[in-house]
C-alpha cells in the first residue's frame, strides 16, 4: 500500500470520527433540553419522544443537505474577496 492511500484513509477516518463526536454532542444537547421542553409545554411521554426524535431527525437532514447547499451557494465565489478584505 502506498503512503498516499494511508494518509487518505486516516483523513477519512478522522472526518468520520469528528462527525460521530458532533452527532453525540447534538444528542447530549437534545437530552439536556428535553426536560425543559417537557416542563414548559407539559408533554406526555409520547410527545416527549416525538420532540426528541424530531430534533435528531432535523440534525440528520441538516447534515445531509449541508454539502449540497454549500456547493450551490456563492460562498466559494466570495471566499477570495473575503480573504483580501479581512487579511489587511
Amino acid at each position: 500500500m502506498r503512503g498516499g492511500n494511508t494518509a487518505y484513509v486516516v483523513l477519512v477516518c478522522l472526518a468520520a470520527a469528528l462527525g460521530g463526536l458532533l452527532f453525540g454532542y447534538d444528542t447530549a444537547v437534545i437530552a439536556g433540553a428535553i426536560g425543559f421542553l417537557q416542563s414548559h409545554f407539559h408533554l406526555d411521554p409520547a410527545m416527549k419522544g416525538w420532540a426528541a426524535s424530531s430534533a435528531l431527525l432535523g440534525c440528520v437532514l441538516g447534515v445531509s443537505f449541508a454539502g449540497i447547499l454549500s456547493d450551490l451557494s456563492v460562498a466559494k465565489k466570495l471566499s477570495p474577496q473575503d480573504s483580501c478584505t479581512w487579511n489587511r
